[in-house]
């Protein structure tokens, strides 16, 4: 499996326009699958390219899907929480989150 998914619509994507940035938030959610936590940094760089801005509004990620029964551990985690905090002190997001944990690993992270 590759550390990167692009899945984009060609004539869909454009790049926005810069008089206009400042009326948006560009937001992207990552979809965790692998190991890779520096597969967090292609992913905003490859966004960011894409749509031509200089930072992301918003990044969540959330963990790959799991077999009933089996928790994903905060050090699983960790990496790619790691990961985002350091685009937010470099400038490349403003705001991260997460979505789709359970009540502890979120109570864990935070």
């Amino acid at each position: 499996m590759p550390d990167v998914l692009e899945c984009t619509v060609d004539h869909a994507m454009e790049k926005i326009n810069p008089e206009e940035r400042e009326e948006l938030k560009v937001s992207a959610k990552l979809f965790i699958a692998g190991s890779n936590s520096s597969s967090i940094r292609d992913a905003v760089d490859m966004a960011c390219s894409a749509l031509g801005v200089a930072q992301l509004d918003s990044v969540i990620i959330a963990p790959p899907p799991i077999e009933d029964g089996i928790n994903l551990s905060l050090e699983y985690l960790q990496p790619y929480w790691g990961e985002l905090e350091n685009l937010v002190q470099h400038k490349k997001i403003v705001a991260i989150g997460t979505s789709d944990l359970d009540k502890t690993l979120l109570e864990q992270l935070y």
